[in-house]
């Protein structure tokens, strides 16, 4: 299993944007081919945010890439955000 770990960050002040954001963006992932699980994660008080998408197999997570990168370049600019990391890993112990 393979994971795509997202880092961003919007102001404080448009947490909430942020959030109507990121049900957008959970929605699309969960279409991606190969797309096991997404943890959405936050904290309203730093503006933080940082996503981890698993995926089954490379392949498929090398697929998604492009059309990921999209939407992130659609929708963080929508809550004043940047996007500050994207990287990858091999999971190696799951829970």
């Amino acid at each position: 299993m393979l994971a795509r770990v997202t880092v961003a960050e919007v102001p404080p002040g448009q947490f909430d944007k942020a959030r109507q954001l990121l049900n957008t963006a959970a929605e699309r992932t969960r279409g991606l081919r190969g797309h096991r699980a997404s943890y959405w994660l936050g904290d309203p008080k730093t503006g933080k945010v940082v996503t981890v998408a698993l995926y089954n197999t490379q392949e498929e997570l090398r697929e998604s890439a492009d059309k990921v990168a999209a939407w992130k370049e659609e929708l963080i600019p929508q809550a004043g955000g940047r996007l500050v990391s994207v990287d990858e890993y091999e999971v190696l112990i799951g829970g």
